[in-house]
């Protein structure tokens, strides 16, 4: 076995130079900790809400043990027992990703229903964003459905860029933020033909963050979002 001296002593080998690359300095990439740290309750407590929002509603629709007859669960229970664990209700929930829950709640047709963001304006997050689609040369503002849809999907991108460590902190060459969805329409008939983009600042995921939590309405759950 090669000595690992060499390596342990190499900040750029630990962390790998095309991780560090992203970022200025080794400072910046202490900042950006820092700020995954500062947001990870917020989106812990936004995926814990998620889940066990669309675990009530699809309870309601189809009785509790919808979880054994979704197909798109059907991978994850077979892994479940190939690991020789008790399947469980509970179980399966704790153990679906933030995606697989956001397309559930797409597949449903649970975006307005789960939360309710008729009121966000998307400008807020980056002024280039727009809270209308063109479709057929006019101009439609967003549905509520269509908020929901668009801010999942920022919710899934902001999560998964932090809990692989990424730099939340930079934006792209062309000065736009990194944090971005397209959006083209929710039905499949009707469409607008250019996707819009609609990103989310470095300096607002914070605000976003909140305001989602914000539009479900639970104090409780607000203050244990801001610790």
């Amino acid at each position: 076995m090669q000595d690992l001296q060499d390596f342990k002593n190499d900040i750029t080998l630990i962390l790998s130079k095309d991780r560090l690359d992203t970022y200025d300095s080794l400072e910046q990439y202490k900042e950006n900790l820092k700020f995954i740290s500062f947001i990870t309750p917020k989106i812990s407590n936004l995926e814990i809400y998620l889940r066990n929002a669309l675990d009530h509603c699809l309870t309601q629709m189809k009785e509790s043990d919808w979880v054994f007859n979704e197909s798109a669960l059907t991978p994850l229970i077979k892994e479940l027992k190939e690991k020789k664990k008790e399947i469980t209700h509970s179980l399966i929930l704790s153990k679906m990703s933030l995606g697989a829950v956001v397309r559930l709640i797409f597949l449903y047709k649970l975006e307005g229903i789960i939360l309710d963001l008729k009121r966000i304006n998307f400008k807020s997050y980056y002024p280039n964003n727009k809270n209308a689609l063109f479709i057929n040369n006019k101009k439609n503002p967003l549905s509520g459905a269509s908020k929901v849809h668009i801010a999942l999907n920022l919710l899934w991108t902001i999560r998964n860029r932090a809990y692989h460590w990424e730099n939340l902190l930079k934006i792209q060459p062309n000065k736009r933020p990194r944090i971005t969805t397209y959006f083209t329409g929710l039905k499949d008939n009707d469409r607008a033909k250019m996707p819009m983009n609609i990103s989310v600042e470095p300096s607002k995921i914070v605000l976003f963050l909140d305001d989602l939590i914000k539009s479900i309405g639970n104090k409780d759950l607000e203050n244990l979002s801001s610790l």
